[in-house]
């Protein structure tokens, strides 16, 4: 499998990493540079090779720091963790070539942010491919102090800070154009850093925050959606999601430019390269699809900083891919149209609406939908489950019950149910999150009274 950038010829980064007496953090850096006569490319394990091996303090966090990545890796992106895949993993070619003579000019600079607990490499596939289309693209480990991805929210603004401060060093950064880059809980930090006072950013690209497939009242999300400014969040954006995405809080920011990246059928970590090499490893009979995906999405986002930080002037309206949905809103209101009933079923944006403002008529149009369309979104499980946390968010347990009890009599064992809840739950509990997990788990107890699991859970 080649790099999305090989399309375009040889994608050529230079990576430096260096610890630098600026704050905490640790800067990673690829830039636009010629090609050499014989490159010579990097793999991914190539991405862990820190500091000096001289015993030094930094030398003994450089090695705590790539184990640290490696047992990420090996954990949440192989599914069956072996060290001969991790070995497998840590081999897969890149197209990037390390210290590269640099392109002369001035370039855009790029500050990407990984997944919470996510390898500090999760998306060295886009960074290597907007470096070599003329963006200077730089990032951290953003570890805490025993090394561990990320750290909390405020030290990652921190670390954005402390990055773009190290950007001055960089022949041919250009500052006046700057654009963040996040993935999950890193997409999410990126939004509330481009919402504070002071802010270097022109354009933010959101890849699956998690939080765009559920309501504004899920307590889980509160302290992102509560840090998100409407009001002081105004540089362009671009949100990639799946179609059961319902964009509650992006529908609120009126006063940015919005860009909708849907796709059909991509996993959570497929939204990265990381999740791409991984559906090689383990999925070979759906890597191309993964991968075809993978290398749209970073065609949408190279275009979309081409027009904001490049000034790239756009020959007509954005045209979707396959498998893609591109919608853009300009700023100003951004609710959905109102539905009207017919023979298209209404999108998770406007079912999300219908449920806000009459949630009999949403059950009524599951009912119409299940005949005419079966396979349509707003019967999707994710919906569904967003649909029914939403009523126990807003303590309306009678309406979460109905629509527990119709997706049921709908999609069978995908429905909602009390099973859900007490994984969440556990996963909560693993993450040292006990409020969220208590929280969870008295939800499986509503949906399923006789989940004695849940129970013991609760009382342990």
């Amino acid at each position: 499998m080649n790099r999305v950038g090989s399309t375009f010829g040889l994608a050529m980064v230079r990576t430096i990493r260096e610890m630098v007496n600026l704050d905490r953090c640790w800067p990673m850096n690829g830039y636009p540079a010629e090609v050499p006569a014989t490159p010579k490319f990097m793999n991914e394990g190539s991405y862990l090779n820190f500091g000096p091996e001289d015993g030094s303090k930094l030398s003994r966090f450089s090695k705590h720091l790539r184990k640290i990545n490696e047992e990420v890796i090996s954990g949440d992106v192989l599914e069956k963790p072996s060290r001969a895949k991790l070995d497998q993993f840590l081999h897969f070619p890149t197209m990037a070539v390390k210290d590269a003579p640099g392109s002369k000019g001035r370039f855009p600079v790029i500050v990407y942010i990984q997944g919470y607990g996510s390898s500090l490499q999760d998306n060295s596939g886009l960074c290597e491919y907007l470096a070599s289309h003329g963006f200077i693209v730089i990032g951290s480990a953003f570890q805490n102090e025993k090394g561990r991805m990320i750290a909390d929210r405020d030290t990652v603004y921190s670390d954005v800070r402390c990055l773009l401060e190290y950007a001055r060093r960089i022949d041919g950064a250009d500052l006046t154009h700057v654009g963040v880059i996040g993935h999950s809980g890193g997409a999410q930090t990126a939004l509330v850093y481009a919402s504070q006072p002071g802010a270097i950013v022109d354009a933010v690209v959101s890849l699956d925050t998690t939080q765009d497939y559920y309501f504004n009242t899920r307590p889980a999300f509160k302290s992102y959606v509560d840090r998100v400014d409407p009001s002081a969040q105004k540089v362009p954006l671009l949100i990639a999601a799946t179609q059961c995405a319902v964009f509650d809080l992006a529908d609120r920011l009126t006063k940015s430019d919005l860009l909708y990246v849907k796709a059909d059928k991509l996993g959570h970590e497929e939204f990265t390269s990381e999740g791409v090499v991984a559906a090689a490893l383990n999925h070979p009979e759906s890597a191309a699809g993964v991968r075809e995906r993978f290398s749209a999405q970073c065609e949408l986002i190279r275009e979309f900083l081409d027009l904001h930080l490049n000034g790239v002037k756009r020959k007509g309206n954005w045209i979707a891919p396959p498998h893609f949905e591109v919608q853009h809103l300009a700023v100003g209101p951004s609710r959905p149209s109102r539905y009207v009933l017919g023979k298209i079923p209404p999108s998770p944006r406007q079912f999300r609406m219908i449920i806000e403002r009459s949630p009999n008529e949403a059950l009524e149009i599951l009912d119409t939908f299940r005949r005419l369309v079966p396979k349509s979104i707003i019967l999707e499980s994710q919906l569904a489950f967003a649909i029914v946390d939403h009523f126990l968010d807003i303590n309306e347990p009678k309406w979460a019950l109905r629509f527990a009890a119709k997706y049921k009599q709908l999609i069978g064992k995908y429905a909602p149910s009390g099973r859900i809840n007490l994984q969440w739950g556990q996963i909560y509990q693993r993450n040292g999150a006990t409020e969220e997990a208590v929280r969870n788990w008295k939800r499986a107890l509503i949906l399923d009274p006789g989940n004695k699991k849940a129970l013991q859970l609760i009382y342990e």
